[in-house]
């Protein structure tokens, strides 16, 4: 993502995302790495570089931030009982 850096990562989401890596039994190997090297193993960020994927923004990035890069991001969560709505939301946050 040509013009993003690796300050337009949000750091919560790193906290986020290494609670769902433990809630959900991830790869033992990435619970002790730091967010840089977290975020290579997931290939978040380019290569070598601190420049966050388009994974990267998507996942862990800052609304503010996908908002302006991704400004087409949205997601839907629908529930349905039977023929009725029950929970219709939309996000557009990592």
């Amino acid at each position: 993502m040509s013009g993003t850096t690796w300050n337009d990562l949000d750091l919560l989401e790193f906290v986020r995302l290494r609670r769902l890596l433990t809630e959900y039994s991830g790869d033992i190997s990435l619970h002790d790495l730091s967010d840089l090297e977290l975020a290579k193993a997931l290939n978040l960020v380019r290569g070598d570089d601190t420049i966050p994927s388009l994974a990267g923004l998507l996942i862990i990035g800052k609304g503010t931030v996908i908002n302006e890069y991704l400004p087409t991001h949205e997601v839907a969560f629908q529930v349905l009982r039977s023929q009725d709505v029950a929970v219709n939301e939309f996000s557009r946050w990592p």
